[in-house]
């Protein structure tokens, strides 16, 4: 995140008054400024608190700055000569053509944004701060030190990041009463809050609800109930929001549904409250002959601001009792697991199934296959929704277990086994005061069987300098094989020399 408006007005301030009190230390002429040698056993630290001032808090608006990346890196070494304190550049910053001593803020300021550009990439030390806004860095070689942030630090925040500046430490403490060398060393530099930013976003939530019971319900199943709401400037919800319009609250197989404005501005104060469709508030809402009354419990008010870009607030609609059709529900999440023959997780790209049933025989379904899907994971887990009843008193048990995609209930297999928490499938809910329950699948898998391993064939030894002798085995006919070649031919040669004679004669 870039710097917005310059430098924080506080890291400003603090920078005038390190160099005030800092960089004129580099050369010492009368006696009250000489200071004193430096401790060799002391181990000097620098703690940097970061905090920033929320304008939307009248009280205790100075709040810490948790988790962000702070950085420090050494560029000049400091060594006391005579009383004179000198500081000198180190070698990577030594063509930088920056001078210590005699410098104005403004020319300070401007030597550590040229300082800053020459670190080495891997020079810094960065630390991040706790839960105070502090971080520490221990045990410092004496000298001159750059503090800053990279861009983007503090998006977290919506804050600047802090001006880059020059810190000694130890610091030189010049005083009446005598200098001397602050070896734990302390700043605080303040930051500044970015200006408001269009990424609020706020999520409404909404019931519908018996007052009787005190007990939310659903619309008949399968059928959809649909509300609006909108977001108003003012408290009257007159004003609607620019840009926005009013949101659909959709009930399908559920007491709850959600709407969302996305694209807010921060540091607001917005108003919801339901509305015809058209942008008009209505105090009830009359659907399928059933009416319906908004309350706010929370009220009606909801704020977002820079650090806290995110809001919710909730309502709902009540009824004295549970209109014809309507029922009490409640959800069963199905978790799926994979696992290894020792216990460990297994991680596939693979879909399972599951049903639920009204009888532990798993003959008589209640609802569709549910598909659980692990897409590179060991588990995944889906809500399903269920009737329990129309009365309060009313409770519904189910049986669950795996199956295929048919619905066709699952056995072990040589691939894997199958358990499932609680052992028998079984969840009962009640419409009072249990509506939901969690059953887990888990399938583990038989450990895959390498095939052996074939061994080479072991040939004999054969000694520097032996011979080996083949003996012929049975049924090896290349040596006679050769001896009948060897009378053909000579045969041949007889024949031919007889023959020759008798044509002479």
């Amino acid at each position: 995140m870039g710097r917005r408006r310059g430098a924080g007005i506080g890291a400003v301030l603090l920078t005038i008054l390190l160099m005030i009190g800092m960089l004129t230390a580099t050369v010492f002429a009368d006696e009250s400024d000489r200071m004193p040698a430096l401790d060799s056993s002391a181990e000097p630290s620098l703690t940097v608190h970061m905090t920033y001032t929320d304008p939307n808090l009248e009280t205790d608006n100075v709040k810490p700055m948790a988790g962000v990346e702070v950085k420090l890196v050494q560029v000049a070494s400091l060594t006391v000569n005579g009383g004179s304190a000198d500081y000198t550049l180190l070698p990577a910053y030594g063509e930088s053509g920056v001078t210590l001593a005699g410098m104005t803020t403004s020319e300070s300021i401007s030597a550590a944004q040229t300082l800053k550009a020459l670190v080495p990439d891997g020079d810094a030390d960065s630390g991040l701060t706790d839960g105070d806004g502090k971080v520490t860095f221990s045990d410092l070689p004496a000298g001159m030190y750059l503090v800053y942030q990279d861009d983007g630090a503090n998006t977290d925040y919506r804050v600047d990041e802090i001006s880059t500046m020059l810190i000694a430490v130890p610091y030189p403490n010049v005083s009446a009463d005598g200098n001397s060398w602050q070896y734990a060393v302390e700043i605080e530099p303040k930051v500044e809050l970015t200006g408001p930013l269009n990424n609020g976003k706020i999520t409404v939530t909404k019931t519908i609800y018996n007052t009787e019971t005190e007990q939310s319900y659903n619309p008949p199943e399968g059928e959809a109930l649909t509300f609006y709401v909108g977001l108003f400037y003012d408290e009257d919800c007159t004003d609607q929001v620019a840009g926005t319009t009013d949101e659909k609250l959709t009930f399908r197989d559920s007491g709850t549904a959600e709407a969302v404005f996305e694209n807010l501005v921060t540091d607001e104060t917005y108003y919801i409250a339901e509305t015809d469709g058209q942008g008009n508030v209505v105090p009830k809402a009359t659907v399928n002959t059933v009416t319906f009354t908004p309350e706010y419990p929370d009220g009606q008010a909801v704020s977002i601001t820079r650090q806290e870009n995110e809001g919710e607030i909730a309502f709902r609609n009540v009824t004295t009792g549970l209109p014809d059709g309507y029922y009490y529900g409640g959800t069963i999440t199905i978790t799926k697991k994979a696992a290894e023959s020792d216990g460990s997780e297994k991680t596939m790209d693979r879909t399972f199934y599951a049903g639920i049933f009204a009888d532990a025989a798993f003959t008589q379904p209640v609802a569709d296959v549910v598909e659980l899907k692990l897409d590179g994971k060991s588990s995944v887990s889906v809500p399903i929704a269920v009737n329990i009843g129309t009365s309060i008193r009313d409770e519904a048990t189910f049986y669950i277990t795996e199956t295929d995609a048919n619905g066709k209930p699952l056995e072990n297999s040589d691939e894997f086994t199958i358990s499932s928490d609680p052992q028998d499938g079984k969840v009962t809910l009640k419409a009072k005061d249990a509506k939901d329950a969690e059953i887990v699948i888990t399938n583990t898998f038989a450990e895959e069987k390498q095939p052996p391993e074939s061994k080479p064939e072991s040939k004999p030894e054969q000694k520097p300098g032996s011979k080996t002798t083949k003996s012929t085995k049975t049924g090896d006919n290349s040596n006679a094989l050769l001896w009948i070649v060897v009378l053909i031919a000579a045969a041949a040669v007889v024949l031919f020399l007889d023959r020759r004679r008798k044509s002479k004669k």
